[in-house]
């Protein structure tokens, strides 16, 4: 029976020259990696991304009968909510309901004014030359004008 050390010396040899003779190195001189006849390569598993959690909230939505959102409150405050229907079907016949609705936490409520001009991009130009404009230069020279044209 052979030693684990006479078998890996042997395999060494072996990988070495290879199967078919050659040296087990590529062009550049590096060792080539030999795979065994009836191995199967191991599948490589891929790493999928997990996305965070976006954390959510419930809110109760006082909706109209056009489907428009009247009123916001926070979940623990559905009587509120309620006496505010209450409220608005007293002023008007339209039809009012609550529904509770999941918001992202942080994020500003759909249709909430936001302002628009921070997020927008405007370069700055610098003005070169300056032209000053005396206006009453201008009228005086379109009133000069108008009489002459009168005298003509």
């Amino acid at each position: 029976m052979a030693s684990r050390l006479d078998k890996r010396k042997e395999f060494e040899a072996a990988e070495g020259q290879g199967a078919d003779g050659s040296t087990g190195k590529d062009e550049k001189g590096k060792r080539k990696r030999v795979v065994a006849a009836g191995a199967k390569k191991k599948p490589v598993k891929k790493k999928t991304r997990v996305k965070p959690v976006e954390r959510r909230r419930i809110v109760w939505v006082i909706f109209n009968n056009t489907q428009k959102e009247e009123d916001r409150f926070p979940f623990d405050q559905k009587k509120a909510a309620e006496e505010r229907i209450e409220v608005l079907r007293s002023k008007s016949k339209r039809l009012y309901w609550l529904q509770a609705v999941k918001e992202a936490i942080g994020a500003p409520p759909p249709g909430a004014i936001t302002d628009i001009y921070e997020e927008r991009y405007v370069p700055e130009v610098e003005i070169e030359d300056e032209v000053e404009v005396d206006l009453e230069e201008e009228e005086e020279e379109e009133e000069e004008e108008e009489e002459d044209d009168d005298d003509e």
